[in-house]
């Protein structure tokens, strides 16, 4: 009876690994987006492929893609269509992130310049250095630098153009929720400053217009 239960404990843990690994193999080598275009040189690192990035080419959960001087990416998520167009000198990660209560993307920015456009209502989960942002529905333009700012080296720009962004600090949990055409600076120092970048809805809609050509 001992040898039963035993035997029967081994195959229960077995079975508990096995599925565990499958499942941590499927997640790491899941199809999240698509390559639309490319430009110059840029690379991926990631568990499934390394190296050049094509056009056409499938970007997988966990993938980091990295645009030399003058490269240029512009990435198209699978589910919800959301647009990310990736600057030359920029590094990126991208997840597909799966929670009991829903799912959603997440764009984790390292250094250079994004500008995402999302055409759903779908959640999309923005993290630089120090600081968090949930977006719904926007069309938004990510930057993070290294240079001086009010004696903080190191910060994220974010630029509303539509739709919603929360944003959040997380060395000083500051929270803001900008207004489109606003200029949020979020930096490494825990603060928080805001700036009024378009006076009208015309240069907002120029700014748009020139990100879909």
């Amino acid at each position: 009876m001992e040898d039963r239960i035993s035997f029967l404990t081994k195959t229960f843990y077995f079975s508990l690994y096995f599925f565990l690994f499958v499942s941590f193999a499927f997640t790491r080598s899941e199809s999240i987006a698509i390559c639309v275009d490319v430009r110059g040189k840029v690379n991926r690192e990631g568990g499934v492929r390394t190296g050049l990035i094509r056009k056409g080419d499938i970007i997988y959960n966990g993938d980091k893609i990295i645009t030399s001087k003058n490269g240029f990416s512009s990435i198209i998520f699978h589910n919800d269509k959301t647009k990310t167009n990736v600057y030359d000198n920029t590094s990126i990660k991208i997840f597909y992130v799966q929670k009991p209560n829903g799912s959603s993307y997440e764009i984790a920015l390292f250094g250079g310049k994004v500008i995402a456009e999302m055409k759903s209502q779908k959640s999309l989960i923005i993290s630089a250095p120090s600081t968090e942002a949930l977006a719904t529905g926007a069309h938004f333009i990510l930057e993070y630098r290294n240079d001086l700012l009010f004696d903080d080296s190191s910060h994220s720009i974010f630029t509303l153009l539509t739709g919603r962004l929360e944003i959040k600090n997380e060395i000083s949990d500051q929270f803001i929720y900008p207004d489109a055409g606003q200029t949020i600076i979020s930096t490494l120092g825990g603060k928080i400053l805001q700036l009024d970048t378009f006076k009208n809805s015309t240069i907002i809609s120029n700014s748009i217009n020139d990100f879909n050509q």
